[in-house]
């Protein structure tokens, strides 16, 4: 039998043939590496690989390798979109694993795959870190803190530290608690607290992350602020108020008396903001303060209080003795000066001075005994206002029959005018009682500036001068303004 020949073209186009790559090896060339993105702890027992999508691919094959191994399947995932996978696949917490991913294609039964990282990620399991839920303070004022458990966790341990210091184990805890009283903490300090969970694995101890910054627990008080003192309508008891403090168990309220210290006068607890104080007709004003305090079975600590405090004037005082202990002179009253004492001393120290104000003198007595208020104080208060009735260096004139400066509160201002002296005399009586107390006017009012004055902030003539008046009010503010008509009054009566 004759072999038939063989063209030299033939073989040649059998050898091209021969040598092309297949379908499968031209996919293959096309499938690029994949790029790995990360590989983290997704628990205790969890790691959690992603990978840029590659192009072409049906799917991807994750390998895994401890270190002095080699590369073993995790897992094949079919689709050109699974880039990412968690493996729970026997993965132990602390053990050091490395991961890397191939991308395949098949084509007429055959898997084509891409290359590979060699080097791969690298990444360990760790316990989740225990997140902290809060920071109260218990009845005994101890600071309890508590967690969000963590799985996998064979016990907790919490830390503590202060300001400036470093973490120490304060606690070590089985893995059921998820909350941790202190009651090594001392009221007045700061603490940090934070919290680890743990586990033991072929007997090794592993810990899981913490927050470093921990969370912050402040055993010291903030000052309360003083509300009010008010001196009840129709009784003798007074009110006193103030805001309430975070984390105090309890207040100690103080009273002082003019030129006094603060004592205290009652110890309350931790939800009481007000108290009734009783009038003991001691005094022409209480002021009050507050400081509230954390007490554990270790420690107290106390917060500040505004020493300034808050003031309540008290009903006039009527004793002489405890007027005079005080230095004080009550507006209220009737006078203790004649008319003919307060003539003699004006022709005294202003022989010049006009009939008319001689003549008008005895308005200060009726107008004063008509409003309870002492006349005779008010003349002085007039002098000391008109230069003695010189009107020399004073905003008012005598035209005016303004004999006290009403309206003049800036300097070149006229202040206001009254149609005869008695009117005028009586709108400074008014105002006077204005300052005095709350008591109804006998007459219509005339005084102008009569709803500007706070009633009953100045019940004493030492009181009308603003830098003496203890509420920060007053007629005048040049300092000792009471003081100065009282000298006037002095006078009066030594002549």
């Amino acid at each position: 039998m004759k072999l038939k020949k063989v063209s030299f073209f033939s073989l040649l186009l059998l050898m091209v043939l021969l040598f092309v790559p297949s379908a499968s090896t031209n996919a293959a060339a096309k499938l690029s590496t994949p790029v790995l993105k990360s590989a983290t702890s997704s628990g205790y027992n969890k790691i959690t690989v992603s990978w840029s999508r590659v192009d072409g691919a049906q799917g991807y094959r994750l390998y895994r390798k401890v270190p002095g191994g080699g590369w073993i399947n995790v897992k094949t995932l079919s689709g050109v979109n699974s880039t990412t996978h968690t493996d729970e696949r026997n993965v132990q917490t602390g053990q050091t694993y490395y991961y890397t991913v191939r991308a395949y294609i098949k084509t007429n039964g055959v898997i084509t795959w891409s290359g590979y990282n060699t080097k791969g990620l690298t990444a360990s399991a760790e316990m989740d870190t225990p997140t902290i839920l809060s920071t109260d303070l218990n009845q005994s004022c101890y600071p309890v803190i508590s967690w969000k458990q963590v799985e996998g966790a064979q016990g907790y341990r919490v830390y503590r530290r202060m300001p400036g210091e470093t973490w120490g184990i304060l606690k070590t805890l089985s893995p059921s608690v998820s909350s941790y009283t202190d009651t090594s903490a001392v009221a007045g300090k700061k603490y940090q607290y934070t919290v680890r969970a743990y586990l033991r694995q072929s007997g090794v101890l592993y810990f899981s992350p913490m927050d470093s910054s921990g969370v912050k627990v402040d055993l010291n008080l903030k000052t309360p602020s003083l509300r009010s003192a008010v001196m009840n309508t129709g009784t003798n008891k007074i009110t006193v108020s103030w805001n309430s403090v975070a984390d105090a168990t309890g207040y100690c309220l103080y009273r002082k008396v003019p030129g006094g210290i603060y004592l205290r006068i009652a110890n309350l607890g931790p939800n009481v903001t007000s108290y009734q104080d009783r009038n003991a007709s001691d005094a022409p004003y209480y002021t009050y303060t507050v400081k509230a305090y954390m007490g554990n079975p270790g420690a107290v600590s106390w917060s500040g209080c505004v020493n300034k405090g808050v003031t309540v004037i008290l009903p006039t005082l009527t004793n002489q003795s405890v007027l005079d202990r005080y230095g004080l002179t009550s507006i209220e009253g009737k006078s203790q000066l004649t008319v003919a004492q307060m003539r003699a001393y004006i022709k005294s120290v202003n022989p010049d001075v006009a009939d008319s104000v001689l003549d008008m003198i005895p308005y200060y007595i009726s107008e004063g005994n008509a409003e309870g208020i002492r006349g005779d104080l008010a003349f002085c208060q007039s002098c000391l206002e008109t230069g003695n009735f010189t009107f020399v260096g004073s905003a008012v004139t005598l035209d005016q029959n303004n004999f006290c400066g009403l309206g003049v509160t800036s300097n070149g201002m006229k202040g206001n005018s009254f149609a005869t002296p008695q009117l005028g005399i009586r709108a400074q009586i008014q105002h006077l009682k204005a300052y005095a107390n709350t008591d109804p006017l006998t007459y219509a009012q005339i005084d102008p500036r009569f709803h500007y004055v706070t009633r009953g902030c100045a019940p004493y003539l030492q009181w009308l001068g603003i830098q003496e008046n203890p509420l920060g009010y007053g007629w005048a503010g040049g300092a000792d303004y009471g003081d100065h008509i009282m000298r006037i009054y002095n006078s009066i009566r030594q002549m």
